[in-house]
C-alpha cells in the first residue's frame, strides 16, 4: 500500500514537471508572438464570446479608392465661405479682445483657452474685438458660453457695430444654464440700433462687443469660445438625417488648418445617419475622426437615427486609449459584460491627430478596423450578430463632447 502511494506521488510529480515545462514553452511562444505585433494593437478584450465572436489579429485591408466608392463626402464638399471664424480666442489670432476680460487657459471648449468676463454686484463689463467683418451672408451666429451661476446673471448682450459703436445690431441672451451653452442666434433676431444719417449694415461691421451684467450682491463669471458665423447650414445638413428640430445643435462646420471639417457635438442629440445611404446590408464604410475632447465618438452602423438602434464602433477621446463595439436595441444598451472592448498599448488618442475608422459588413459578420495613417488598417474586432440585418450608416458623439469628421467613404458589396 505504501509502495503504491509513493509510485503515485512520483507520477504526479512527473506530470507536474511536464506541465510546468509546457507552460514555460507556451509563455515563450506567446511572448514572441506579442513581440512581433504592432504595440498599439495589443488589446485587452472584454466580451461575451458565446454571443459575440471576437478576433484580434494583425490583418490589413486595402485602402478604398474614392473612384471605387458609391458615396463620398469630405472637406472639399463644403463651400469655403460656409463658416467664418470671428474669434476662437487663441494666441495665434491677429486680433485681440480689449476691455475687462481675461483669457482663461483652464476652462475652454476648444483650443487652449477661452475669454473670461466677470461682473460683480451689477457692474456692467464689456469686451470688444476690433475686426472688420462682412456678415451679409450670415445665416446665424454661433458660439459657446460657459456660465458659473445662472442665478447671478442679469443680462448678457452681443453687439455687432460700426467703428464707434454708435450703430449696431444687438441680441440679448436668455435661458442660459450653468456650464457650457450652445448659442445660435439667427440673423433676423438681431435688433438694429442705427445712428442718424448712418449707412451701417451687416456689410461693414467693424467691432464686436459683449456686455455682461450681474445681479446685485452676486458674482457672474462667463467664458466665451468658438465665435463664428454660419453662412449656409444646408451645406452640411443636407447630407444627414437627424432628429428634427435639433439638426444645427448636433452638426456644424469647423475650420481646421484651412480645411472645413464636419463638427459633431453631443448637444440635444447624439447620432446622425447619412441621408444618401439607407437600408444597407453588405458594405464598407469608413471615415476619419479627430476627437476634440475626452468624450467617446465613432461610427454608427445599420442604425435607425430616430431611436438610436444599431451597432456602434467607438474610440475614446483625447488622452484615452480605449475602443469598443456594442449595440442598442429595444432592451437598451449592450450589457457591460458583453461589450467588446480593447485598449491600445503605448498609444493614446489626441485632439491634434485624426484616425481612420472602418467597418466591413457582410451578412451577420462585421469586421472593425483602425488606421493611424489612412494607408494601413489593422483589424480590432469581429462581431457576429444578426439582430440588425440592414440600416443606415452615420456618426455619433457621447458624453457632452465634440469631434471632427471627414473623408466619408461608402461602398456597397
Amino acid at each position: 500500500m505504501l509502495l503504491r502511494k509513493n509510485m503515485k506521488n512520483k507520477k504526479i510529480g512527473k506530470n507536474y514537471f511536464i506541465a510546468v515545462i509546457a507552460l514555460l514553452i507556451l509563455g515563450a511562444f506567446l511572448a514572441a508572438v506579442k513581440f512581433n505585433f504592432p504595440q498599439y494593437f495589443l488589446a485587452s478584450v472584454i466580451g461575451n464570446k458565446s454571443k459575440q465572436n471576437l478576433e484580434i489579429r494583425n490583418k490589413s485591408v486595402e485602402v478604398l479608392p474614392p473612384e471605387q466608392c458609391d458615396f463620398t463626402l469630405n472637406s472639399n464638399t463644403y463651400s469655403p465661405d460656409s463658416v467664418m471664424v470671428i474669434s476662437n480666442f487663441e494666441k495665434n489670432e491677429d486680433n485681440n479682445w480689449q476691455g475687462n476680460g481675461v483669457y482663461d487657459e483652464k476652462v475652454y471648449f476648444e483650443g487652449d483657452r477661452s475669454l473670461g468676463v466677470i461682473s460683480s454686484d451689477r457692474r456692467n463689463v464689456a469686451v470688444i474685438l476690433e475686426k472688420k467683418l462682412d456678415l451679409t451672408n450670415m445665416q446665424y451666429i454661433e458660439f459657446m458660453m460657459n456660465i458659473s451661476d445662472r442665478t447671478a446673471y442679469e443680462s448678457i448682450i452681443l453687439d455687432f457695430g460700426d467703428s464707434d459703436l454708435k450703430s449696431y445690431y444687438r441680441y440679448s441672451l436668455t435661458n442660459l444654464t450653468d456650464a457650457w451653452n450652445l448659442i445660435q442666434i439667427p440673423k433676423d433676431k438681431f435688433i438694429l440700433h442705427q445712428a442718424k444719417d448712418s449707412i451701417f449694415d451687416w456689410l461693414n461691421v467693424e467691432k464686436t462687443r459683449f456686455y455682461v451684467l450681474s445681479r446685485p450682491d452676486s458674482i457672474l463669471l462667463t467664458r466665451i469660445d468658438m465665435l463664428k458665423s454660419i453662412n449656409n447650414s444646408n451645406d452640411f445638413l443636407k447630407h444627414w438625417n437627424i432628429t428634427r428640430g435639433v439638426e444645427e445643435m448636433f452638426l456644424s462646420l469647423y475650420n481646421q488648418d484651412g480645411k472645413i471639417k464636419l463638427m459633431a457635438r453631443n448637444k440635444g442629440v447624439s447620432v446622425a445617419a447619412l441621408r444618401e445611404i439607407e437600408n444597407q446590408n453588405n458594405f464598407i464604410f469608413s471615415a476619419t475622426l479627430s476627437p476634440q475632447t475626452s468624450a467617446r465618438s465613432g461610427l454608427f452602423i445599420r442604425g435607425d437615427y430616430n431611436n438610436g438602434y444599431g451597432y456602434y464602433f467607438e474610440i475614446y477621446g483625447d488622452k484615452k486609449n480605449i475602443w469598443r463595439i456594442f449595440k442598442r436595441n429595444k432592451n437598451g444598451w449592450t450589457p457591460k459584460q458583453e461589450i467588446i472592448q480593447g485598449t491600445l498599448e503605448n498609444v493614446t488618442f489626441s485632439r491634434n491627430n485624426k484616425y481612420w475608422l472602418r467597418v466591413d459588413a457582410r451578412g451577420n459578420v462585421m469586421e472593425f478596423y483602425l488606421s493611424f495613417d489612412g494607408k494601413k488598417y489593422e483589424k480590432l474586432g469581429e462581431l457576429i450578430d444578426d439582430e440588425f440585418s440592414s440600416g443606415g450608416v452615420g456618426i455619433f458623439v457621447f458624453d457632452n463632447g465634440w469631434s471632427l469628421f471627414d473623408d466619408f467613404k461608402f461602398k456597397s458589396l
